[in-house]
């Protein structure tokens, strides 16, 4: 999170700042997921549903919030 403070742009840094706290997130709760249900194939796949459904959250939340840079960001 410290490199995101060296970008210029602010729309990149902005839209850096999301995606690192949307994936952290998406981790995070594919983590948990695991730790719930074990580690078996099955729970691996749901693991990262979960993880993917928990990234699509934060960056609607974000695109709710800032609609300035919906969809914008590369």
């Amino acid at each position: 999170m410290q490199a995101i403070k060296t970008i210029d742009d602010q729309h990149l840094r902005d839209c850096a700042m999301v995606g690192t706290i949307a994936r952290l997130e998406g981790a995070t709760a594919g983590k948990r997921y695991l730790q719930n249900h074990g580690k078996g194939t099955t729970s691996l796949i749901a693991a990262q549903a979960a993880s993917d459904q928990r990234f699509r959250q934060v960056i609607d939340e974000f695109d709710t919030k800032r609609s300035d840079l919906a969809n914008s960001c590369p």
